[in-house]
């Protein structure tokens, strides 16, 4: 089995994020293709964080909506029209996106930078954890997901001089982020890896932070983790996924817990390899688990053949719970 490693815990993640911005606010950036941030826009954090909730909320419901048999097909139909059209008039993911990039930048919220602590976390424990990089180069393939406004730009051209960087967003607001839909860009890759001339490799390296939490359907983030336990999405003997979600969703939630967390992870062939808990946020590192073998994946049905299913199951009462949730099924 693998050998145990002392995983380092990357520090300075607050002061780097604020240093940062101070770059940003000075203009070391200007002409990198990242769009400034409409800060008329909000006055207050919590002005932008309401927008942030509302479209959480809104995504359940029409998962909720599409999901609900009971139902007549025109109904629900006029329902998810109904508030699709809500969700546009309010401006759509562009406002969702520019909510969530303000207040990343405030000083109040101003903690925490996912690409600093995937960095930082690489550059401490990668030569403990990944024995060869993908494909012909030395450098480790990392795909983030939901990276809107690329993060990695500001960092020192040495931190990010060994990863090879594939940004994806299905709203992007930098330059370097491709405009794709994580389900179609995974399915796209699975198909392509079927095919006995292809050259398509997972991964060394997957980030999905606060993206899972955003997928309003519980079915659909069950769905986005069985991808990352692909071979044509991540590495299938060394491959990293970092993940990381609001705490409420662990520690506040009807549905789901650090244990439920950890069971579907081992079950899609994942090794805990890193977990913190902060006031406001939730970070794994999980790594492929050797001797385990790629999940099966029915290409025309888009369906995961999976050992064990996961369905929603109460494991906290309280009427101040949340509803989170992750379904993992067949």
């Amino acid at each position: 089995s693998r050998r145990k490693v002392a995983i380092a815990a990357p520090a300075g993640v607050a002061k780097g994020r604020r240093a940062k911005r101070k770059r940003q606010s000075a203009g070391e950036n200007a002409g990198d293709g990242a769009p400034d941030v409409e800060r008329a826009r909000y006055a207050t954090t919590e002005e932008s964080r309401a927008v942030v909730s509302w479209f959480h909320t809104t995504n359940k419901r029409l998962a909720q909506l599409e999901a609900d048999t009971t139902l007549p097909e025109n109904e629900r139909a006029a329902r998810v029209a109904a508030l699709k059209q809500e969700r546009e008039s309010r401006g759509g993911i562009q406002a969702y996106q520019e909510a969530s990039m303000f207040g990343s930048s405030t000083v109040s919220n101003a903690g925490f930078s996912s690409a600093l602590w995937v960095i930082q976390f690489l550059n401490s424990n990668a030569s403990a954890l990944i024995t060869c990089a993908s494909g012909d180069s030395s450098r480790l393939r990392l795909l983030d997901v939901g990276a809107i406004d690329n993060q990695y730009a500001s960092m020192r051209p040495d931190s990010t001089a060994n990863l090879e960087l594939t940004l994806i967003d299905i709203e992007p607001q930098h330059a370097a982020v491709q405009k794709v839909d994580f389900f179609d860009f995974a399915h796209q890759r699975i198909t392509l890896a079927n095919d006995s001339a292809s050259r398509v490799q997972g991964f060394d390296v997957v980030v999905l932070s606060l993206v899972i939490n955003y997928v309003g359907n519980p079915g659909d983030r069950g769905r986005m983790l069985a991808y990352c336990a692909h071979h044509a999405l991540l590495h299938a003997k060394h491959g990293l996924l970092f993940i990381v979600l609001p705490s409420a969703c662990i520690q506040n939630s009807r549905y789901f817990r650090y244990q439920t967390m950890l069971c579907i992870m081992r079950s899609l062939g994942f090794e805990e390899r890193y977990y913190k808990l902060t006031p406001k946020l939730s970070l794994w590192v999980f790594q492929r688990a050797e001797r385990f073998d790629s999940i099966e994946y029915d290409v025309d049905r888009r369906q995961f053949k999976l050992s064990r299913s996961f369905p929603r199951k109460l494991c906290r009462n309280g009427s101040q719970r949340n509803n989170f949730a992750i379904i993992l099924r067949s």
